[in-house]
């Protein structure tokens, strides 16, 4: 019950009118806009850093854009520490991984307050969220970043009642 679209700078420009106006409709019951299409978040660097990392450490990091709705469309769940929120919208110093990232980067105990870093940014961990499948079911799920960038995100995604889709759809 997911539907998905790109769009661009016109979109963009009116994205939250767009998105109130999807929402209105009562069989749409979330809107998210991320960068990559979640079951194949492609978009990876081994540049991140953090305390305690060895020098000759490397891992591959995944990282999608999402914005504070993602979690909620998309049925995902915080493990551990909070999620962005709407204030948030002009504050990219934070950051949630998944489960996996958690094990790499705190293997003691919980990465939450603790920073990751890559060139010149440094965030703070204020989230984790459980592990999810973002490529083949038959791999093991890798380390993810899910970056609050909502301002440079493409893809619009809309979680639809499972009731009147084709009534929905043609809305």
């Amino acid at each position: 019950n997911l539907v998905y679209l790109y769009f661009g700078d016109e979109i963009r420009a009116h994205l939250q009118t767009f998105r109130q106006e999807l929402l209105s409709y009562p069989d749409i019951l979330a809107i998210t806009t991320t960068n990559q299409i979640p079951t194949y978040i492609g978009n990876s660097t081994s540049g991140w850093n953090w305390e305690g990392k060895s020098s000759t450490e490397e891992v591959l990091m995944h990282m999608v854009q999402v914005d504070e709705e993602y979690l909620r469309t998309f049925k995902i769940e915080i493990a551990e520490g909070r999620y962005y929120s709407p204030e948030m919208m002009n504050d990219t110093s934070f950051v949630v991984i998944n489960q996996t990232a958690s094990r790499i980067i705190s293997p003691e105990g919980s990465p939450i307050g603790k920073f990751l870093s890559i060139g010149p940014y440094r965030l703070s961990i204020i989230g984790v969220v459980r592990d999810f499948h973002f490529k083949s079911v038959h791999r093991r799920i890798e380390p993810l970043v899910l970056a609050f960038l909502p301002m440079e995100n493409t893809i619009l995604f809309a979680r639809l009642s499972p009731l009147n889709r084709d009534k929905t759809l043609s809305y």
